[in-house]
């Protein structure tokens, strides 16, 4: 497992939750620049845990298909392999999701976080 991935154990509604990348336009369809993008780093909460279809609603996107019908999925890569873990995405603490989502809504987001860790 990545250490960019979010471990299945950790999936619960309202879960912070960051994008890894890779940038993706895929689901986006209404939204202007910088929002066109899923940029890695991009903030999110999960909205459904359920393993085979993890749902997020990212912030700035939440009308979008990226939010309301993309999914991720909760893999498992060995036999012993209990709980499983969730490709692209990574669990960001609240004061972090605070100050992105703040980020991402401002007139200056460019698509990056400034002096975030990502």
């Amino acid at each position: 497992m990545s250490e960019r991935e979010v471990l299945g154990c950790h999936l619960k509604v309202g879960q912070p939750v960051e994008y890894t990348g890779p940038e993706d336009s895929n689901g986006i369809l209404a939204s202007a620049p910088p929002l066109h993008v899923l940029h890695v780093g991009h903030p999110g909460r999960i909205r459904d845990p359920t393993p085979q279809h993890v749902m997020v609603d990212w912030v700035g996107l939440e009308h979008e298909v990226v939010s309301y019908a993309a999914g991720f999925v909760n893999e498992r890569r060995f036999e012993d392999d209990q709980f499983g873990s969730v490709k692209g995405l990574q669990l960001l603490s609240e004061a972090e999701y605070v100050r992105r989502s703040a980020r991402v809504t401002s007139e200056q987001f460019d698509g990056s976080w400034g002096n975030s860790s990502t």
